[in-house]
């Protein structure tokens, strides 16, 4: 629904037709991106983000991201939640509800790249998540890549990342854009 706002941004510009030409593109690339993920048989489990002081805040499961999570054929711990803005949560909720996630997915902020290491120090609970146990984890720096610019008019390239860490074996998507796999 975001990424329609382009539609607008063409009428007001006089560009309608150069931003209908480009919604379009960006649509079949997204509704081709989402049947190629559901051609797959696991639903591996997603966790999304990490604490902030106190507070760890998840989007909820009709937000974008939550969307974009079933679209790419995977489970999402707050899925079950339907606030389309973010959730503000206990360490101990996320814990409970996503211990088991297979993959964990956080953007950040920062002049360094994020590790196990650097989470640990962070925060040591951080270990008790299975996709921390499994090295199984995917972190984007906002800060060194255009995440919050081009993911709300492409929402397909965000769809690609999410296929890509949930099945890795799908071939022909290319590279991951946003995310790399935290070491």
């Amino acid at each position: 629904g975001r990424a329609e706002w382009i539609k607008f941004f063409g009428l007001i510009y006089g560009r309608e037709n150069v931003a209908d030409s480009l919604f379009s593109v960006m649509d079949s690339n997204y509704c081709a991106l989402k049947k190629l993920a559901s051609a797959e048989k696991k639903r591996p489990q997603i966790l999304m983000d990490k604490k902030t002081g106190p507070v760890w805040y998840v989007p909820g499961g009709g937000s974008t991201i939550g969307s974009i999570i079933k679209d790419a054929n995977a489970w999402y711990a707050f899925s079950d939640n339907s606030s389309p803005g973010s959730l503000a949560l206990s360490f101990e909720k996320v814990l409970e509800k996503a211990e088991k996630a297979d993959i964990w997915v956080l953007r950040y902020g920062g002049s360094e790249p994020i590790s196990y290491e650097s989470l640990l120090e962070e925060f040591p609970g951080y270990e008790n998540f299975k996709a921390f146990k499994i090295r199984n984890c995917f972190g984007c720096n906002v800060d060194k890549t255009k995440f919050y610019e081009e993911t709300p008019f492409h929402p397909d390239y965000l769809l690609a990342d999410f296929i890509q860490m949930a099945h890795p074996e799908v071939k022909g998507i290319g590279g991951l854009k946003y995310f790399r796999k935290i070491k």
